[in-house]
């Protein structure tokens, strides 16, 4: 009975420390190329679609940081006064066009990989900064 216990325990380090983890959790990807964004949540207590959905949502918050939001406008305003000869009252106008854009979503961000131990998942994604750079030349006009 010791030796059934003692291969059992064996054998169970032998799977949990088999178990290999991948290069880019353990180092971030460099690439002058890329945003890269490496992100890791715990999974305890949430669904596999939820853990999975907070960590994308991170990453993508994490590239957000790393390139910059693009926000232009243009306004015009004129205002114009005149006096009614017959009551004299002021009819006031006002006239204004205001344009704002953004680029809001992460065009062009790709999900590389993931992985997931017994209490975390991880999640690389990166985006090409030429892509970046592509998107802002077009939303921007």
């Amino acid at each position: 009975m010791n030796k059934v216990y003692s291969i059992f325990i064996i054998i169970f380090f032998t799977i949990l420390l088999g178990q290999t983890t991948k290069e880019w959790v353990e180092k971030m990807p460099v690439d002058d190329k890329y945003h890269y964004a490496r992100e890791n949540i715990g999974t305890h207590g949430m669904s596999e679609s939820e853990y999975k959905a907070k960590a994308d949502k991170q990453a993508m918050k994490t590239i957000s940081m790393q390139i910059h939001s693009t926000v232009s406008g243009k306004a015009e305003s004129s205002f114009k006064e005149r006096t009614t000869e017959s009551d004299g009252a002021f009819v006031d106008e006002f006239e204004e066009t205001s344009f704002v854009t953004t680029l809001a979503d992460i065009e062009g961000a790709e999900k590389v990989d993931d992985f997931k131990t017994p209490s975390t998942y991880w999640v690389l994604w990166r985006l090409k900064k030429s892509v970046h750079v592509e998107n802002v030349a077009r939303h921007v006009e």
